[in-house]
């Protein structure tokens, strides 16, 4: 166990109070208050063997509305329903027992670190009880804070694929109310196998990277800090429902049983060996800012990009920048400009693939940051948290706020509580990244879910995101940390034009700036011409996949043929319903048009029009996608409308 751990772990025993056992009138008092669920009664305790015998004691129990579960040999259990009493009735530990009674957890680490009589040895015990208890008992910890109801109320959710937040508009993305169980299977089963590169350039594999993880702790203040008289965000409020709050609790205590995913996942923001190898080629001034940099520009590539092509124009950003050509960047890296009617790229640019956020996004941004000398300006709350979650402890980085990102905001619900968004004259749903306000109702609800699954705000949101990514739409590698990824991209780059993996390792963090590293004739002969960022480019000159790349992101014919035909013809068939509905539609627009049909647009908002006809749509079902990209499910299942009937 890290330092760090233990540390947390005596602190939360230093808050705890050692509970005396409660007298029967207690326990039904806090009982019937909601302080606790269930108990045993002590037949040893004043009269109460007498009116057991008599059967006064059930009796009373029951009129006060009690489910009591008697085995007729003076063992008897009372609580506020059936789900908790069976769920003391079948503790097998001091923490579940202490779960039941309504406990906190700094109470229950109180009671083991006493027990112990301040033995070291009450800390492993404590974590073993409460993780097992996570295993064998499906959200322990929610159980307590939301009530048995609602955890009862959430595994008949995941059964039937039913949303758990109660009013929801919408469930846009239905396979995050899958049975958490299945949802972590299926990440498991997509998680990138290891590579050695990480090993090999930064000196730490997987699970030595996951350990230095535990050892970090809160860090400083968060970028984002919400306002003293903010309002809270309407469509949080639905969020934070008891059954809801239990799939998440769920979901990550799923994802906690897979070495593949929270190793990787857990650890996904830990640069730190990357800022110590900018440490030892520049120093430590100059490596820090040149770090910071590097991760700044890296960030602000992040919006609507995957974690590849973010990387790959982040060291592209970072490289011109350093070379005093950042206004090719700004100029010429939205495209490509490899493709009819585009402006080519100047000699020398790179392959780094362009965006459409380009001009509105990721350069805006980028240039603040040049001219206020490194600072983060930005009112997006999503990228700055970004940023300052990927920085070391010693530079300010914060692990006290979760990155809100879209794939976030889809694993907890938002798309389906708030309003949908008009996009081009048509209304759409809104899945995006949260909002100011949405992160600051939110941030407390999720900060409680991760202590209660044992973890801190921000590896529980890289936890999520890896967890539910199938389900959220996730196109990059999961079970890789970033910094796994970043040495994977230049790793293969580095093989691709045959030069030493860790000699251009260190030109891409340099951004070419060759003179700094000190490097012999040799060495910089084998880098003439070669662009200093991670190619976003993922294959190989002998037609081999990027380290760490899934299947949706390999060329066609790197696919199996017939799977993937065949998920081309389930897009086909699911396109033919889709094709009747919108040509319904279209057909009632024109007829009202033509005043061929009364128009009730003045007394229905054509929000609620949209909304209707969305939720139309949604009624056909949708498959997870192994092999096709959304791409291509969108142009079979236009093809497929081709053929419908009308």
């Amino acid at each position: 166990m890290g330092v760090g751990a233990v540390k947390k772990l005596f602190e939360l025993a230093s808050g705890g109070v050692l509970k005396k056992a409660r007298t029967f009138k207690e326990d039904v008092k806090a009982i019937e208050s909601g302080d606790s669920f269930a108990s045993i009664v002590n037949l040893n305790e004043g009269k109460l063997s007498d009116r057991y015998e008599s059967g006064a004691l059930n009796d009373y129990l029951a009129k006060k509305g009690f489910y009591v579960d008697d085995d007729k040999f003076g063992n008897v259990i009372f609580g506020k329903d059936k789900q908790s009493v069976e769920y003391l009735k079948n503790a097998k530990n001091p923490y579940e027992y202490g779960k039941a009674y309504g406990y906190s957890d700094a109470d229950i680490a109180k009671f083991y670190e006493t027990r112990r009589g301040g033995n070291e040895m009450w800390e492993s015990e404590f974590l073993k009880d409460k993780n097992s208890s996570r295993r064998e008992v499906m959200g322990a910890g929610a159980i307590v804070k939301a009530g048995v109801e609602s955890f009862e109320n959430a595994v008949k959710a995941y059964k039937k694929n039913k949303s758990t937040i109660k009013g929801a508009e919408r469930k846009a993305f239905p396979g995050v109310y899958d049975d958490p169980a299945k949802i972590a299977k299926i990440a498991s089963e997509r998680s990138a196998p290891e590579t050695p590169a990480m090993k090999e350039l930064f000196g730490v594999d997987r699970r030595e990277l996951y350990e230095m993880s535990q050892e970090r702790g809160l860090g400083g203040e968060s970028v984002f800090q919400r306002g003293a008289k903010a309002r809270g965000a309407k469509a949080a409020e639905p969020i934070m429902q008891p059954a809801n709050t239990q799939r998440v609790t769920d979901i990550l205590t799923e994802g906690g049983k897979y070495p593949e995913i929270y190793e990787g996942m857990d650890a996904w923001y830990n640069l730190d060996p990357l800022y110590n190898q900018f440490v030892k080629l520049f120093g430590k001034e100059e490596g820090a800012r040149r770090f910071k940099q590097y991760n700044a520009f890296s960030g602000m590539s992040s919006p609507m990009s995957d974690v590849l092509t973010e990387t790959s124009r982040g060291t592209a950003a970072n490289w011109l920048h350093n070379q005093g050509r950042f206004e090719d960047f700004v100029k010429y890296g939205g495209k490509r400009g490899d493709q009819p009617g585009e402006t080519p790229r100047p000699p020398g640019m790179g392959d780094y693939p362009g965006h459409m956020a380009h001009t509105t996004a990721q350069t805006p941004a980028m240039r603040k940051y040049i001219a206020n000398a490194g600072a983060v300006d930005m009112k997006s709350p999503k990228v700055p948290v970004y940023i300052q979650a990927a920085l070391p402890e010693e530079l300010g980085g914060s692990w006290r706020v979760p990155v809100g990102d879209a794939h976030w905001s889809r694993a907890v619900g938002l798309p389906d509580t708030r309003n949908l968004k008009k996009v081009d004259g048509v209304y759409k749903v809104n899945d995006a990244s949260v909002s100011p306000s949405e992160l600051g109702s939110l941030t407390p609800w999720f900060s409680s879910i991760a202590d209660d699954v044992g973890i801190l705000p921000v590896p529980a949101q890289a936890r999520l995101w890896g967890t539910a990514s199938h389900a959220t739409g996730v196109e990059s590698p999961i079970g890789a940390s970033k910094l796994e990824l970043v040495a994977n991209k230049i790793y293969d780059q580095a093989q691709k034009r045959g030069v030493d993996p860790k000699l251009f390792r260190d030109y891409v963090l340099a951004g070419g700036d060759v003179k700094k590293l000190g490097l012999s004739s040799a060495a910089l002969a084998s880098l003439v011409g070669i662009p200093a960022h991670a190619s976003e480019n993922a294959l190989t000159e002998a037609g081999g996949m990027l380290s760490g790349t899934d299947l949706s992101l390999a060329r066609r014919d790197d696919r199996p043929f017939f799977k993937t035909m065949g998920e081309y013809g389930l897009s086909a068939l699911r396109g033919i319903p889709l094709g009747i509905i919108d040509t319904a539609y279209a057909i009632e627009d024109a007829a009202k048009y033509l005043g061929m049909m009364p128009d009730n647009s003045a007394y229905v908002p054509s929000s609620v029009s949209e909304q209707t006809r969305e939720n139309m749509r949604n009624l056909i079902p949708d498959y997870e996608a192994k092999y096709a990209t959304d791409e291509d499910k969108s142009i079979f299942e236009f093809l497929g409308g081709l053929f419908s009937p009308i």
